[in-house]
């Protein structure tokens, strides 16, 4: 009976964090927005993204890179296709949970698509798993918060500086670096 419990509290846990992972990589894509709109002031960008939804921000992301900052297309194609993969993982897990137990040893949960019912397992290993890619998308190699942010960021602020007067550049350095031209 112990053992039925403490799977509930795992699955709480697991999902809880799976949650709070989530969260960040929302913000993080409200702040890539915010960034677009508006570089000079961040947090009015961010206010005017609020309302989007995270797939509205993927393509309001998506479309910019493309127009504006094309040499980054590639990476941000990967991204945004685990991006896309992640949503589908995070509807399904905060969504999609029906009648379930969560003191089995996994949990199923149910979705529409396509005018359609899929329905998913999900182990507390594959919870974590989901919070593990999340954290990989932020922090990994080209993560959101790590190492594409800084190239998006230098093409975004160079773009900006071009087209605005000096006393509005805006010098980005990064490690005391400065990386706009």
């Amino acid at each position: 009976m112990s053992i039925l419990f403490e799977n509930h509290e795992k699955f709480k846990c697991s999902i809880g964090h799976f949650i709070m992972r989530f969260a960040e990589l929302e913000f993080s894509l409200l702040y890539f927005c915010g960034i677009v709109d508006n570089p000079i002031d961040l947090n009015l960008g961010i206010s005017l993204n609020l309302k989007l939804t995270f797939n509205e921000r993927q393509k309001k992301i998506s479309k910019f890179i493309k127009n504006e900052i094309p040499e980054l297309q590639d990476k941000w194609n990967l991204i945004n296709s685990k991006l896309g993969q992640i949503n589908l993982e995070r509807n399904f897990l905060v969504h999609g949970i029906g009648q379930t137990s969560f003191y089995q040893d996994s949990i199923r949960a149910f979705i529409t698509r396509k005018e359609s019912v899929k329905v998913k397992e999900f182990s507390i290993i594959e919870i974590k798993k989901l919070s593990n890619d999340i954290s990989n998308l932020l922090t990994g190699v080209n993560g959101l918060s790590g190492e594409f942010l800084i190239a998006f960021n230098t093409k975004r602020l160079d773009l900006f500086n071009r087209n605005t007067d000096n006393e509005n550049k805006i010098i980005y350095q990064v490690d005391s670096k400065i990386l706009t031209e």
